[in-house]
């Protein structure tokens, strides 16, 4: 019996055309926009390469140490164009000195229209065209057949009722997975042909199979939640009146709630004033630097006792931006948690989650290259920007001592992405609440529909 239901549900769509107009969707919106974001992907990471390369030419003869700047260059996540996420506000580059660091332009400023407009990646398709569809595929499951008497018809028949759910819910997953995964293969195969950011390698499908299940598994809390609706109602106007008010809740109100109202309860102070507040500690520390210095001016031996004194202050500067740092990271941490909490009562908070890291765009993501920046800044001020400097010598009409830099010695970053296994461990929470929200409305539309009023 639970065949029959299936493919009665089948049939009845291709009668009614919706299998053709959510393919016609699919096989439009997915390779558009996977194959538009990756091409461009392709292209900025062309350009990266470039820009990496002149840098690496450029590194030749000596100059003032307070001059010097030295480049790191952030990997473009070669999966970016499936889940833009915080990928457009991150620098392309950032830019070590000695009194600081400078960050590179953003893609946010190269690409203003997306910007304005927003991009449609997978992740917006998924998140709000496909978990519409997956409403309107059942929105009417129960109680449009009650209205139309069809539901009293298949159960004055010895049918199962358990079979009748089963087979619709099974029935709308099919009909729209299936152009769904018919428009992905015809994307990746696009990206092959075109030979632009294609997605080849083992691991980049390993990745893209996540995506695929994460994206199955919130499209089943819509369909789940429809089905419950639906055995809740008993007119198709109301079902769907209320499910567009929990789609629009959950999917845009619930996931920007959460992230005001995190704001509220744990603020944290903004970066720009969290870098002034550095900036000025590391100039007092070099004015007591220089007033320390300033009485071995004359000395021949300048340069023997200004390397511990240097090294001192050094330190001291280090120690007091590592603390800072430290508390700053972790105060963001606490608000990040707050805001994720507060908005996984909604399934798009955990479909955003995984889908970016998944994609190299999240949030551990961004984590982690802050911290090999951190590591990298600390490692170039030990080994140049500690030992250079620009010293002004009183009383000798405005001579300075001046130490020099080899350029062809600066170091250059290093920047490994995690490997599959540890994004696939990093997701592994957004799985099992997506897993918990699909069988919580089973669940709740199994009950429901078990002692629904067909009369």
């Amino acid at each position: 019996m639970l065949g029959n239901i299936f493919w009665r549900e089948i049939l009845d769509s291709l009668v009614s055309h919706k299998l053709l107009l959510i393919g016609v969707l699919c096989c439009t919106l997915i390779p558009l926009g996977i194959v538009v974001n990756q091409r461009a992907v392709a292209n900025s990471i062309a350009q990266q390469e470039r820009s990496l390369s002149e840098y690496k030419r450029s590194l030749e003869g000596t100059v003032p140490a307070d001059q010097v700047e030295v480049k790191a260059f952030r990997p473009q996540p070669e999966m970016s164009g499936l889940a833009a996420g915080l990928d457009p506000a991150m620098p392309n580059a950032v830019g070590i000195r000695q009194g600081g660091m400078s960050y590179g332009t953003a893609q946010l400023l190269d690409n203003p229209i997306a910007s304005l407009f927003g991009k449609i990646d997978l992740l917006f398709i998924v998140r709000f065209v496909l978990s519409l569809v997956a409403i309107i595929l059942s929105y009417n499951m129960i109680c449009g057949e009650k209205q139309t008497g069809t539901m009293k018809l298949i159960l004055s028949n010895p049918v199962p009722r358990d079979s009748v759910i089963l087979g619709k819910l099974m029935s709308a997953m099919v009909l729209l997975l299936l152009p769904m995964t018919v428009a992905l293969l015809i994307s990746i195969l696009v990206l092959q042909l075109m030979g632009e950011g294609a997605l080849t390698t083992s691991e980049q499908l390993s990745l893209f199979g996540g995506i695929f299940l994460v994206s199955v598994l919130y499209l089943g809390v819509f369909i789940n939640m429809g089905a419950f609706v639906s055995s809740l109602t008993t007119r198709p106007l109301t079902s769907i009146t209320v499910l567009l008010f929990l789609w629009a809740s959950m999917v845009t109100v619930i996931p920007q709630c959460g992230g005001l109202l995190a704001e509220m309860i744990y603020p944290v102070e903004s970066t720009e004033s969290f870098l002034l507040k550095k900036s000025l500690i590391a100039q007092d520390i070099a004015k007591q630097r220089a007033a320390e210095l300033s009485q071995y001016f004359g000395r021949e031996d300048y340069e023997e006792i200004r390397i511990p004194i240097a090294a001192k202050y050094g330190g001291q500067l280090l120690n007091i931006h590592t603390k800072m740092d430290q508390q700053y990271q972790n105060s963001r941490q606490t608000q990040l948690s707050i805001a994720s909490a507060l908005s996984s009562v909604s399934p798009a908070s955990p479909l955003t989650l995984a889908l970016t890291e998944l994609s190299g765009t999240g949030i551990e993501d961004m984590r982690r290259f802050n911290e090999k920046i951190a590591e990298f800044r600390g490692d170039v001020n030990q080994r140049f920007f500690e030992r250079g400097y620009r010293d002004l010598i009183p009383g000798q009409g405005g001579q300075m001592r001046i130490s020099t830099v080899d350029l062809k010695e600066l170091p250059q970053f290093q920047y490994e992405r995690r490997s599959v296994a540890e994004v696939w461990q990093s997701i592994a929470g957004s799985i099992a609440l997506l897993i918990a929200f699909n069988i919580i409305f089973f669940i709740s539309a199994y009950v429901k529909f078990r002692r629904y009023d067909v009369r």
